[in-house]
């Protein structure tokens, strides 16, 4: 069917050779789709079949002002065109929702460009779209063109999308459609269309470890007494393509809620990106040799321009008591024989010689409880169950049996109390009480 026209005739069959009925200039817009007469083309020499779009002078058969078929061709016209005006316009769309941009996406987010170019009604736009894309707000300066060359070529009247842009950080940015005009359309440009993309929030989890190369420790965050240790933070919710700046914090508390003022443990604005994903920042200082007991660390990221700061959990730190083992010691000297008024005989010592004891004697004791760790000097006090009162660690303990040591199996206990570094211990020793042979001269001795 044809397209309703909005034009206007001039009779120019004057000076033409050939000249059937009227010759004139069309000038047309097209308006909209209409069930008037069907344009016809005539096949006579020197007619080309054409379109109302052709060149001057072509054979064109049109209605008159009553909608009803000319009897005879019209030679000789000349026809131009007046496109009709278009309009663009656009919708930003986040590539990974495939949802028009929300303006909740963070660092990291991608986008692409949608066009719509309207015209008549029923009269579908044909040629091509240019999009543009912008690192402002405003679609100011050069932008960077986010279509193939020569455009994205409309078909049925549909845009194609633009290229998709990202990941971007943190910022303002615009797209921009320009649609080229065809034979019925006017070029058009849509507006510019801002969005912006925010700081993407982190979180900073830690990890602490042995001080210098050691593993590490977490999830559990034990270690034992004279350990040193440091701590490691990463910068995570970030986006691989885009590393944080700025830097990471360490605090160092000696509890283990992380409570009042904590003491500075070192800066790193170094960032080193983790297979895993995140960027590990560089270590705190080192803290120790550590007394037993509970500390903390916490890490805060000071946040960027596209990365928003935040603060590490708590992380408890547990150094363990040195663990001990009592070890008690019986000696007894037993007097043998005399020469020249002089006493001789045999010492040994329970348990380590002959695990026996002479019935009667009187036994010295003495105790250990282990190694000391460098730095951390052992206290506390012991105990021995056959007396009364306290004694130094490593000093003499009071003497066991006497006379009412009686014949048969004697038991003696020594206890370590332990201290705020070293945990407590006891030892049971226990051993029989043997009637000596001969009285002073030598009795069996066994191990």
């Amino acid at each position: 069917m044809a397209e309703a026209i909005e034009g206007s005739g001039l009779n120019e069959c004057s000076g033409l050779s050939v000249c059937s009925g009227m010759a004139f200039t069309i000038t047309y817009r097209a308006m909209a789709t209409t069930s008037g007469v069907d344009l016809a083309f005539p096949t006579a020499p020197g007619c080309f079949v054409s379109s109302v779009a052709s060149p001057a002078n072509v054979c064109v058969l049109v209605a008159d002002a009553g909608g009803n078929a000319l009897s005879e061709n019209i030679q000789g016209a000349t026809v131009t065109v007046s496109p009709a005006a278009s309009s663009t316009a656009t919708i930003v769309y986040d590539a990974s929702a495939g949802l028009p941009w929300s303006g909740a996406e963070v660092t990291g987010s991608s986008a692409y460009d949608t066009a719509t170019v309207s015209g008549v009604n029923g009269v579908n736009p044909t040629g091509n779209v240019v999009y543009t894309f912008f690192t402002n707000n405003a679609c100011s300066g050069t932008g960077a063109q986010e279509s193939p060359v020569g455009g994205s070529l409309l078909i049925g009247g549909v845009v194609p999308i633009s290229s998709i842009v990202g990941p971007l950080a943190s910022g303002s940015y615009s797209f921009k459609a320009t649609y080229g005009g065809d034979l019925n359309y006017l070029a058009s440009t849509s507006p510019c269309e801002p969005f912006s993309v925010g700081k993407a929030n982190t979180r900073t989890p830690t990890c602490i470890y042995l001080w210098p190369n050691g593993g590490p420790l977490c999830p559990t965050d034990t270690v034992s007494l004279g350990d040193t240790v440091f701590d490691s933070a990463i910068v995570g919710n970030t986006f691989d393509q885009i590393p944080p700046t700025g830097n990471v914090a360490y605090t160092f508390f000696t509890n283990g809620a992380c409570s009042g003022t904590g003491s500075e443990a070192g800066t790193s604005s170094t960032f080193v990106h983790e297979p895993g994903g995140g960027f590990l920042a560089g270590g705190s200082s080192s803290e120790g040799p550590l007394a037993a007991g509970s500390y903390s660390f916490q890490a805060t990221y000071s946040g960027d321009s596209n990365y928003v700061g935040s603060t590490s959990d708590c992380e408890l730190l547990t150094v363990n008591k040195a663990s001990t083992t009592t070890t008690l010691f019986l000696t007894e000297t037993y007097k043998a024989y005399y020469l020249n008024g002089t006493a001789y005989g045999y010492t040994w010592t329970i348990p380590s010689t002959w695990n026996f004891a002479t019935l009667g004697a009187l036994l010295k004791s003495s105790s250990n409880v282990g190694t000391q760790i460098d730095g951390f000097v052992i206290g506390g006090t012991m105990t021995y169950s056959w007396a009364m009162g306290s004694y130094g660690v490593g000093q003499p303990g009071p003497d066991f049996g006497g006379p009412g040591l009686a014949a048969g199996t004697a038991c003696a206990t020594a206890t370590y109390s332990g201290d705020s570094n070293y945990a407590s211990s006891s030892v049971t020793i226990c051993f029989p009480v043997t009637i000596p042979m001969g009285g002073g001269g030598s009795h069996a001795m066994h191990d």
